[in-house]
């Protein structure tokens, strides 16, 4: 059943205009390196002691290929399923992060930090079925940043184009005369 559910995750991605009244959820990033080539992303995920249902689905934004995967005991980390996202699904009702309860969720990646989305989605914390109801926000997580050398090619290229309008400019006042 829990498979399924990456289904229902594509769909609140999509739907994130839904309120989230019963699922209140806090996102504390920790990011550490570069360290051997690559940035270390932790998050303490707290699912609020006022939310009504627990928390069985989680995803960050990512962009890059991902490492040392950290997930809670009982959940399963997705970074392929999803473009874009990293997404973690607790295996079954008993491994639900529960309202007034903390859990960790982490990855490193070779990527720079920088302003990245969370979804979380809810789950009847009775019935274990999913809600729909689901919170967003942003975070900090792996974003692309042009390496230098594409940096050095982009100022190569717009100093090419830089000269070859003055050079056509020189060009066009010159037969002008």
């Amino acid at each position: 059943m829990r498979a399924n559910l990456r289904l229902a995750f594509l769909i609140a991605l999509f739907c994130t205009t839904a309120a989230a009244t019963t699922i209140n959820v806090n996102v504390i990033p920790n990011i550490t390196g570069p360290t051997t080539g690559s940035f270390i992303y932790s998050y303490s995920v707290t699912n609020d002691i006022s939310s009504l249902e627990s928390l069985f689905s989680f995803a960050v934004g990512k962009v890059g290929p991902l490492t040392s995967i950290i997930s809670p005991a009982g959940w399963t980390a997705d970074d392929v399923s999803t473009p874009g996202f990293i997404v973690w699904t607790s295996d079954d009702q008993s491994s639900d992060l529960i309202a007034g309860s903390t859990d960790l969720f982490g990855f490193r990646s070779p990527m720079g930090p920088g302003r990245s989305s969370f979804l979380a989605l809810g789950s009847d914390p009775i019935t274990g079925f999913p809600t729909g109801d689901l919170t967003t926000g942003f975070t900090s997580g792996p974003v692309a940043i042009p390496e230098p050398s594409t940096w050095s090619l982009m100022i190569l290229i717009l100093g090419c184009l830089f000269l070859k309008s003055r050079s056509a400019r020189q060009n066009a006042h010159f037969c002008s005369k």
